[in-house]
């Protein structure tokens, strides 16, 4: 059966604002003076967002402007789970996300294996496919998936897969070709903007928001920098086809 309809209404969907988040996270929204506009459904009610963020104690002074990428905005720990905070403003919202972390690593943290071992080896490197095959080999062992690869767009927006590195049972992507309307635009546009996009679950049930004022609607907020923001019913689909359960996407922007 085509998938020609799905596409197309890909395209068309109002991806940046879908008014839900994917469940691995939680989400509260503040107005830029600190009041609550909204929370996401799997806080144990309003009244515990507004404890986190009273506990979070956060100087909106000091995010960046507008529509940039999210900043750490510390650390909290709820019964006996430590979630790390980011957070960015939006418009005239500024969004926090609370995720599953743990203290600090010290030496053991992933970025002294990569200076030890990957920076050198970028020194051998003397073509753009040597240093795609050594950004995928890295990315797989920083991360623990099954399977990394380096992707290119074309100007057309096109895809080829440069490089591969994959666990024994994966298919196979190297040097394969995909058609632009796979990702549509406005989603890899979406890639320029926000450099890391994690789904740890493709077979997810999205976690809508919760408005705190009546006037207010959720599905109007701005996500695009949102580390959680849910992500297109279509995107999830086309996932589960390629039997892909979770995904991580880092963007490599080239001017």
């Amino acid at each position: 059966m085509s998938r020609l309809p799905d596409l197309e209404h890909c395209a068309q969907e109002p991806i940046r604002i879908p008014g839900a988040i994917q469940p691995h996270g939680r989400m509260v929204v503040l107005s830029e003076r600190g009041v609550l506009r909204a929370w996401s459904e799997n806080w144990a009610g309003r009244d515990a967002a507004i404890d986190a963020v009273r506990r979070l104690d956060l100087d909106p002074a000091s995010l960046p402007d507008t529509h940039s990428a999210p900043a750490a905005a510390g650390k909290l720990c709820i019964g006996d789970a430590w979630l790390d905070v980011l957070a960015h403003r939006s418009d005239d919202c500024i969004i926090l996300e609370f995720e599953s972390g743990r203290p600090e690593a010290g030496i053991q943290a992933p970025i002294y294996a990569l200076a030890r071992r990957f920076l050198p080896e970028l020194q051998q490197a003397h073509t753009v496919l040597d240093l795609a095959r050594l950004a995928a080999v890295e990315m797989k062992q920083l991360t623990g998936f099954g399977r990394a690869l380096v992707y290119r767009f074309d100007n057309e927006g096109h895809g080829e897969v440069l490089a591969e590195v994959a666990d024994p049972g994966y298919d196979r992507y190297l040097d394969h070709c995909f058609p632009a309307s796979d990702i549509p635009m406005q989603a890899r546009e979406l890639y320029r903007l926000n450099h890391i996009r994690l789904i740890p679950d493709a077979t997810y049930e999205p976690v809508a928001l919760v408005a705190a004022e009546g006037g207010w609607k959720p599905r109007g907020l701005d996500m695009a920098f949102a580390s959680l923001r849910s992500v297109s019913p279509v995107h999830l689909e086309y996932m589960r086809n390629m039997g892909t359960l979770a995904s991580m996407s880092v963007s490599i922007v080239v001017k």
